[in-house]
């Protein structure tokens, strides 16, 4: 199934990785799933979505990436308002 999978990331040509132009295998595919998902439903939830065996391997690779969005978020919406200095955080946004 592996190698299936990873074909239709070739076929689509989905990169990955520009640097090697690897394209999206099934671990991939999973991530992203667990990505989109992280920001609708709760860990627990998310958990057995992913089929993780501890709710520790969920937090550690789903959950805690929400931080740096809603960072984002909250910056957009009132940093200016706020006086914020301006500085970027770590995920891209315009000022």
């Amino acid at each position: 199934v592996r190698t299936i999978v990873s074909g239709f990331g070739e076929k689509a040509g989905v990169i990955v990785d520009t640097d090697t132009g690897a394209t999206a295998t099934a671990h991939d595919y999973r991530r992203a799933f667990g990505t989109r998902w992280s920001k609708l439903v709760m860990p627990a939830v998310l958990k057995r979505l992913m089929r993780h065996k501890d709710i520790q391997t969920t937090m550690k690779f789903y959950v805690g990436q929400e931080a740096d969005d809603i960072a984002d978020e909250l910056y957009r919406a009132v940093g200016a308002k706020l006086g914020a200095t301006g500085q970027k955080n770590t995920v891209s946004s315009e000022y």
